[in-house]
């Protein structure tokens, strides 16, 4: 079942940026989403216990990346049709930038509350439980930083190199 999960959505991802190589970017940074969160989980925060529940964060995280790359990518797309000009290579950063105010206020708030709400999972006097929410709190922290920081880059990387093409034109 994981395993038909994880190709439903990367299906959905694909069909969504009609680029191989966007999906296959937003997916590796969407899983790479799990170790940096057990990390934080298991080497900042010291904590050793795990679970069996500690796998359920895979499923969440999929969907909560899946849906920031669409963020991002829809006000990408949108970027052109509000300014034109941005389709010149000189005005990439200023494109990013743009990009950037419209869609991370959003990311924010859905990571920051999907966060707080595993946190409140802490609460619980059962430890598999306080471990699932801390865990799963550190991973959709870590795929918010991925998604503002290394996302972006991909895209603007992938756009220079005309592998993923802007809303003006067929996509890669």
């Amino acid at each position: 079942w994981a395993s038909g999960a994880v190709g439903f959505v990367f299906l959905l991802m694909l069909l969504q940026t009609r680029s191989f190589t966007i999906t296959l970017c937003g997916f590796i940074h969407i899983l790479l989403s799990l170790p940096v969160g057990q990390f934080v989980y298991g080497v900042v925060l010291g904590i050793d216990w795990i679970s069996f529940l500690q796998a359920l964060p895979l499923f969440i995280i999929m969907g909560i990346g899946a849906d920031d790359v669409f963020v991002f990518l829809d006000a990408w797309r949108r970027s052109v049709v509000d300014h034109p000009e941005f389709l010149k290579p000189e005005r990439r950063s200023e494109r990013l930038v743009y990009v950037m105010e419209h869609c991370v206020k959003a990311m924010t708030i859905t990571s920051v509350t999907t966060s707080a709400a595993f946190s409140a999972i802490c609460l619980s006097p059962v430890a598999p439980l306080r471990c699932l929410g801390i865990f799963a709190s550190t991973v959709v922290m870590s795929n918010f930083l991925l998604c503002i920081t290394w996302f972006p880059a991909i895209v603007v990387s992938c756009n220079k190199r005309g592998w993923y093409k802007d809303a003006a034109g067929p996509q890669a």
